[in-house]
């Protein structure tokens, strides 16, 4: 009887150390996919922030003073800006459009369309995005002619598994570029 008590007591102390070695893989499991999710989402946003950056940097002029809204529910944002070395002025549109909504949250993804072709742009990871045009003192302003600024706000987050998100990556900017209203 004892040996069988023995042996039950053992069998029993070895599932338990079996689980818990289970359970902590896959919590490092979980925890790598995380980072690497963060990791991706870290590269989008820089590359979408890259882009903008490069945009508006060139800016000549704007055609509108805030978002405007779109037929699927999105809105846009246009202006004309050089690109690099290239003095052509091209229209820039970034369009927001909604691309779902995963545990609660909105989820949308960055359409860039460069005179009329869609030329680039964010995944379906953007959660809030805000563009708009501004005086010299960061006051909103009623007539492109008064633009000095443009204000640039986006936060991102990647959905991962059934329930959970990665934590969220905000970047925001101002630019001061020569605006000139051509």
């Amino acid at each position: 009887m004892h040996i069988l008590l023995d042996k039950l007591g053992a069998a029993l102390i070895s599932a338990v150390l079996f689980l818990l070695v289970f359970n902590v893989n896959m919590r490092n499991e979980q925890a790598m996919t995380e980072t690497t999710a963060f990791y991706s989402l870290t590269q989008q946003t820089e590359n979408l922030a890259k882009i903008l950056r490069r945009d508006l940097q060139g800016i000549a002029s704007v055609n509108n003073i805030t978002e405007t809204s779109t037929e699927d529910g999105g809105s846009q944002f246009s202006f004309e800006s050089r690109i690099g070395l290239d003095t052509t002025k091209r229209t820039i549109v970034y369009k927001k459009v909604p691309a779902g909504i995963y545990h609660g949250t909105q989820f949308s993804s960055i359409e860039r369309v460069v005179d009329g072709t869609v030329s680039g742009g964010s995944s379906d990871i953007i959660t809030d995005w805000e563009i708009s045009a501004m005086n010299e003192d960061a006051g909103s302003i009623t007539d492109t002619d008064d633009a000095a600024q443009i204000y640039v706000r986006f936060e991102a987050a990647s959905p991962i598994f059934e329930t959970e998100t990665v934590e969220s990556i905000r970047w925001e900017s101002r630019f001061f570029p020569p605006l000139r209203n051509e």
